[in-house]
């Protein structure tokens, strides 16, 4: 489809007081001014949208005004429960036009389609998500996907746990992500989904989903789920939670590592690939709210390099008490023995009422250039309480929530296809906190050994080298 060069802004014959309080009440169509450059692609991200209100009604009036050649979606199209009987309604009724083939009671539909949703919760609220799919003809198994677009490759991911095929970090659909991110040539490459990695919002962070998207050579992370919208910086690539697209706003709590922006209005995100970049806008339907930030090319990432691989071979002391300072870098473990992680302690079986026991840790590596890291990324397992130790401080701790393991439907411990490899938690951490030369990386996990589960311990620590100018 052939669009124009420029966008002209079109109103009724008002103030811009006026325009601006019909934005607020939604009686007003929303178009945003801005030039484009022939040859450009624009895309439209929304998320948690799909309820038939006013405010979905705005930011829906808003996309139009993008003009843009697609639209994605981060999930919950369809609220409160995916149901065949609310998905014209809640996605039709707005986006008709961006949707072919269309068949419902909004409209023709559009000659191409151009409207590319991610699954989220709700829409896995009935069976199966059944009525989605029947209501999308999408690419691949049309749950998780991927399409090009001139120099852009998206890919969208089910990140709910009721994926069949998985959505830990080693499931089969992250296989397919992997393997599908190495093969891409695109400059761009940006993955949508659902559950946010990193969020500030009252749900937070979601460690099953902190796959490791750089190294596999994505450029972007877009997702929803919080109502809010919010932009990070992790090791120099953009993580944006974008889930304001009509559904009640939440409040943020205290900003997470890497939390640049954040604004809590509802709106959309506007990107602009041309030759020269590509720049994203979130543009606010309430008021004046902007964030503007360019979205690097892979050739402006350079590849993470780990300082401290998963699978690497650890010194370690379990139920005795080590000598002060087992943590700093010098300190003699030679004397401990080594295992090679992902490294099981079988407590299953221990006696009723066995003393709680903690179990120490610690690597040394080598970094040559510490002024070279522009962020450092530590994982470390999440199912047993613990602490995190790097060059003798304190960095990172780890409290067992047992409300959150019965919300998510991942298995605790070691996986259930019987491998060792526990799901790791991610921190952020500060790379002034590397030396040149030997640096030691430890950690104590406490266990109750009663309690069984046979804890498993693996960790990694990788560096996000500064990202070319």
């Amino acid at each position: 489809m052939n669009k124009p060069a420029c966008r002209v802004r079109v109103a009724p014959l008002s103030s811009a007081a006026s325009m601006i309080r019909a934005w607020v009440m939604g009686l007003g169509l929303i178009l945003v001014l801005g030039c484009r450059r022939e040859g450009a692609l624009r895309i439209a991200v929304i998320g948690d949208f799909g309820g038939d209100t006013p405010a979905e009604a705005q930011v829906a009036a808003l996309v139009a005004g993008f003009q843009p050649d697609l639209v994605a979606t981060v999930g919950d199209n369809n609220y409160p429960d995916g149901s065949a009987e609310t998905i014209d309604r809640n996605i039709g009724k707005y986006y008709a036009k961006f949707i072919a083939p269309y068949r419902g009671a909004f409209g023709p539909g559009g000659a191409s389609n151009r409207f590319f949703p991610a699954l989220g919760n709700h829409d896995w609220k009935t069976a199966g998500a059944q009525p989605h799919l029947d209501y999308f003809e999408l690419p691949g198994n049309e749950r998780y996907y991927d399409l090009e677009r001139g120099s852009v490759h998206l890919f969208f991911v089910d990140s709910d746990p009721h994926e069949p095929d998985g959505v830990t970090r080693d499931s089969r659909q992250a296989l397919w992500l992997r393997d599908a991110l190495a093969r891409s040539t695109a400059p761009h490459k940006w993955v949508c989904f659902h559950h946010p990695p990193f969020s500030s919002g009252p749900h937070g962070s979601t460690a099953e989903l902190q796959w490791p998207f750089r190294a596999w050579g994505a450029t972007a992370v877009f997702t929803g789920h919080d109502h809010d919208y919010e932009r990070l910086d992790v090791g120099g690539m953009p993580y944006v939670v974008v889930g304001t697209g009509g559904m009640h706003l939440y409040p943020f709590r205290d900003p997470v590592a890497g939390s640049a922006v954040r604004i809590q209005k509802h709106g959309a995100l506007r990107i602009d690939v041309t030759r020269a970049g590509a720049e994203a806008e979130f543009v606010s339907t309430e008021d004046a709210s902007r964030d503007r930030f360019a979205l690097p090319a892979s050739s402006e990432l350079p590849a993470p390099a780990p300082l401290v691989p998963a699978g690497s071979s650890w010194k370690l002391l379990d139920g005795l008490e080590p000598r002060a300072g087992w943590f700093a870098v010098g300190f003699d473990a030679s004397l401990w023995p080594a295992a090679a992680t992902p490294f099981r302690i079988v407590d299953r079986g221990a006696a009723a009422g066995a003393p709680p026991r903690t179990t120490y840790y610690r690597i040394e590596f080598q970094v040559t250039r510490p002024e070279s890291v522009a962020a450092l990324e530590l994982g470390l397992p999440r199912d047993h309480p613990g602490v995190a130790y790097l060059n003798g401080r304190e960095v990172a701790r780890i409290e067992r929530s047992p409300l959150r393991e019965e919300k998510w439907l991942v298995p605790r411990g070691p996986r259930a296809d019987g491998t060792a490899e526990p799901i790791l938690v991610h921190r952020l951490l500060d790379p002034g906190l590397l030396v040149a030369g030997a640096n030691a990386l430890a950690f104590e996990l406490h266990r109750v050994p009663a309690e069984g589960g046979d804890p498993s311990f693996d960790s990694e620590l990788v560096a996000y080298p500064r990202t070319v100018p």
